[in-house]
C-alpha cells in the first residue's frame, strides 16, 4: 500500500581630510540620512565646492538613512553653504547629491545622469530649465529618489525620466516642488507631507501622489494624475467624485461640502484622467457614492486581529461596508479598481481569496494570505521593518521585496510579472525572503545584508524513499552578509507516523537537479 510522504528541508548557516570642512554641514547631511531608520555600512561623504575641488570627509556611517536606499552608494556630492553649481553640458554623477544650507544646483539645457539620490534640505534649491534633462539611471522601482526635507525643486521645460522605471519624490516640512511644461515619460510617485507645496502645470503624465497633513497641491492643465487623499482619524467624508475623463474644477478641502477633519487643500483645474484614490485610517468615516473610484489604501495600525475575504480589484459594489471594526468605510454604487492593504504596528491580518494591487505589512505586524492574487497595478508585494508575511497558494503579477529585518515566506505560489519594470525581486536591509515550491519568472536576489533562501521540491508525493527527488536548494546572501551556504539535509516520513528518515546530507547548492 502506498503512503503519502512529506519532505522537509533544513539549511545550516555559518554564520583622511584633505581640506577644511565645516562639521555643521556634515551634520545637516547626516540629518537627511537618519530620517527613516534604514541601515547602511561603509559610506563616506565626498563634498564638492563651487570650484569642483574634492573635499574628502572620511566619515563612516552605521546609523539610519532615509527612505531611499543609499546602501549601494559609497560617495556623496555635497553642495552647501551658499554655493551655486551650474551644469550646462551633459554630466554623469555616480553618487548621491545633497543640496543643503542655501546652496543652489542649476541644470540648464543639459542632461544630468544621476546614479544616486537627489537630496534637498535647509533651503537648498535645485532647478532644471531650458530643455534640461534629469535622467535617473536606475534598474528597479524606486531605486533613486528626489528626497526633500526642506527647500525647493523647480523644473521648467524639462524632462525627468528613470530608464522606463517608476521613481519617487518625497517632500517633508515646508518643501516646495514646482514643475511647468515638463515631460515625465515614466510613472512618478510623489509623497507629500507636513506643510509642503506641490504645483504642477501642463504636466501630462503626473502619476501617483499622497496628500497628507497640511499640504497644498495644485494641478492646472495636467492629466493622468492619481491623488491619494489622506483620511485621518476623526475625519468624516461623504463624497461623489466627478467623472475621471475631464475635471473642469474640483477641490478637496475643509470647504468642500460633507468633508470634515482634513487640513490639506487639493485643487484640479482643467485636468483629464483624474484617478480618484484614498488612504484611510482607524476612526475615520468615509462613504464614497456614485463614483468611478481607482485606489483604496487601507492603513491598519493596531494590536487587533482582522479577517478579510472575497474583496477584489475591478469590482462594482452596490453597497459594500469593508469588514474592519476600527472604521466605517463604505462604497455605494461605486466601482473600485484597486485595493491596497497595509497592516501596521502589531496587527494580525488574515486575508483569503482576495484580489489586490498592493500589500505591505510594516512594523511588527503579521499577514497570513491564502489563495490571493496580487496584480501589481498599485505596485508591490513587500514586507518592511520587523513584519512577517506568509503568502501561500497565490499568484503575483508584479515584483516582491523584503526590507529592514522583515521576513516573507512565499510558498506554493507563482511570481510572473506582467510589466517589464516590475520583474526584479529583491531582499534588502537584513531581511529574509524564504521561497518554498514557487515558480518565479525572475529569481530573487539579496542586496547588502539580506538573505534569500530557496527550496523547491518538484515531487511532494512519492511512493518509495529511494526514488530520486528533483528540485532546487540554494542560498543567496547579500555582499555585506556574514551568512554562507553550509549544507542541507533532506528527510522524509509517512504522514501518519512521527519518525523522520534521512535521505541525504549535501554541501552543494543545487539549481534544478536531483536533491536526494
Amino acid at each position: 500500500m502506498n503512503k503519502k510522504l512529506f519532505s522537509f528541508m533544513i539549511f545550516l548557516l555559518t554564520g583622511i581630510v584633505f581640506a577644511e570642512f565645516h562639521q555643521s554641514l556634515v551634520d545637516k547631511a547626516y540629518s537627511m540620512m537618519t530620517e527613516y531608520n534604514r541601515k547602511s555600512e561603509n559610506m563616506r561623504f565626498y563634498g564638492i565646492s563651487h570650484d569642483a575641488q574634492p573635499l574628502i570627509c572620511g566619515h563612516t556611517l552605521s546609523e539610519a538613512i532615509p527612505s531611499p536606499d543609499f546602501s549601494t552608494m559609497d560617495d556623496y556630492w555635497l553642495i552647501s553653504g551658499h554655493d551655486t553649481v551650474i551644469i550646462t553640458s551633459d554630466t554623469t554623477v555616480d553618487m548621491t547629491i545633497f543640496v543643503i544650507a542655501d546652496a543652489v544646483l542649476i541644470v540648464e539645457g543639459a542632461t544630468l545622469t544621476l546614479r544616486g539620490q537627489l537630496g534637498i534640505d535647509d533651503n537648498g534649491t535645485v532647478i532644471f530649465r531650458d530643455g534640461a534633462h534629469l535622467h535617473f539611471d536606475q534598474f528597479f522601482v524606486g531605486q533613486y529618489f528626489v528626497y526633500m526635507l526642506g527647500g525647493r525643486f523647480e523644473a521648467y521645460d524639462a524632462t525627468i525620466d528613470a530608464n522606463g522605471v517608476m521613481h519617487f519624490v518625497e517632500l517633508h516640512n515646508n518643501s516646495v516642488y514646482i514643475a511647468q511644461r515638463c515631460y515625465f515619460p515614466d510613472w512618478t510617485f510623489r509623497r507629500i507631507y507636513e506643510s509642503s507645496t506641490i504645483m504642477l502645470e501642463d504636466v501630462h503624465h503626473v502619476g501617483d501622489f499622497l496628500i497628507n497633513d497640511s499640504v497644498y497641491a495644485s494641478f492646472l492643465r495636467c492629466d493622468t494624475l492619481m491623488p491619494w487623499f489622506f483620511m485621518p482619524t476623526g475625519s468624516h467624508v461623504e463624497i461623489e467624485f466627478p467623472p475621471i475623463e475631464f475635471v473642469e474644477h474640483f477641490e478637496m478641502s475643509e470647504s468642500t461640502p460633507d468633508v470634515d477633519g482634513i487640513e490639506y487643500t487639493f485643487i484640479a483645474d482643467s485636468c483629464g484622467e483624474c484617478w480618484w484614490s484614498m488612504e484611510n485610517f482607524p476612526g475615520c468615516t468615509v462613504i464614497v457614492r456614485d463614483s468611478d473610484f481607482r485606489g483604496t489604501a487601507i492603513r491598519i495600525p493596531s494590536s487587533d486581529t482582522f479577517s478579510v475575504s472575497g474583496i477584489e480589484n475591478f469590482g462594482y459594489y452596490s453597497d459594500l461596508v469593508v469588514p474592519l471594526s476600527d472604521r466605517h468605510l463604505e462604497f455605494v454604487n461605486t466601482t473600485t479598481y484597486w485595493w491596497n492593504w497595509y497592516p501596521m504596528e502589531h496587527t494580525v491580518f488574515y486575508i483569503d481569496s482576495c484580489w489586490f494591487g498592493e500589500m505591505i505589512p510594516k512594523d511588527s505586524s503579521t499577514i497570513f494570505a491564502t489563495n490571493c492574487l496580487h496584480d501589481g497595478w498599485t505596485i508591490t508585494l513587500s514586507t518592511i521593518d520587523d513584519a512577517f508575511m506568509w503568502f501561500d497558494a497565490g499568484s503575483s503579477e508584479a515584483y516582491i521585496s523584503t526590507f529592514d529585518r522583515s521576513t516573507m515566506l512565499i510558498s506554493n505560489s507563482r511570481v510572473v510579472p506582467l510589466r517589464p519594470y516590475q520583474a526584479t525581486n529583491i531582499a534588502h536591509h537584513s531581511s529574509n525572503m524564504l521561497c518554498v515550491n514557487c515558480d518565479f519568472d525572475s529569481l530573487p536576489f539579496a542586496m547588502d545584508t539580506a538573505l534569500v533562501m530557496w527550496v523547491d521540491i518538484d515531487s511532494i508525493l512519492i511512493t518509495h524513499p529511494e526514488i530520486p527527488i528533483w528540485g532546487s536548494v540554494w542560498l543567496d546572501a547579500g555582499p555585506h552578509s556574514t551568512l554562507t551556504f553550509d549544507h542541507y539535509s533532506l528527510y522524509w516520513k509517512f504522514i501518519d507516523e512521527d519518525e523522520w528518515y534521512l535521505i541525504t546530507n549535501s554541501i552543494d547548492e543545487i539549481y534544478s537537479d536531483i536533491i536526494g
